[in-house]
């Protein structure tokens, strides 16, 4: 995808997906792709924990990485 990602469900009709691109857009139905778009969404706005494994350490005007364990 290279654009802009609409996902739509209704009550009476399967779900469907709408992707846009500079000169064109598409609406799509097809269950697989819909349910494609629908998992790269999720992945892409569900919250994950902080990485705690590394913190940048600022001291004397210089960083460096610190390990946390």
């Amino acid at each position: 995808m290279d654009g802009p990602l609409k996902l739509m469900e209704f009550d009476d009709a399967p779900p469907l997906s709408f992707v846009e691109a500079p000169d064109m857009g598409k609406l799509l139905d097809d269950p697989a792709t819909v349910a494609r778009h629908t998992l790269m969404f999720n992945l892409l706005v569900t919250p994950r924990p902080h990485d705690r494994s590394a913190q940048w350490q600022t001291a004397g005007g210089r960083g460096r990485w610190d390990a946390e364990m």
